[in-house]
């Protein structure tokens, strides 16, 4: 985030409405900027996110519950790179056979 961004939203530190919509259109303009064979994986991400902190509506909660995420993604990252993160085993398909009618 530029120092421009940063006063821009504190613009509308008054208006979560309008706050909300300019950090939409950020985020938005940022997953763009990447290369498209990437953007889908980004707009899942972020729906995630978005899903996850639309659980709360203090915006205290929220922030910390962001922190936290990136805290998470941040230890996942560090034992991927260590080598200890593992790769989840597939599940069994299960056989549902039909009823017999």
């Amino acid at each position: 985030m530029t120092d421009d961004t940063y006063d821009r939203l504190v613009e509308f530190k008054d208006d979560p409405e309008a706050f909300q919509a300019e950090t939409k259109r950020i985020i938005d303009e940022a997953i763009e900027s990447f290369p498209e064979e990437r953007r889908e994986r980004m707009r899942a991400i972020q729906w995630g996110v978005d899903q996850e902190l639309a659980k709360y509506k203090d915006p205290v909660a929220r922030y910390n519950r962001i922190v936290a995420m990136m805290y998470e993604s941040l230890g996942d990252l560090n034992r991927a790179l260590k080598g200890e993160l593992q790769q989840t085993e597939k599940a069994p398909v299960l056989d549902f056979k039909k009823p017999n009618t």
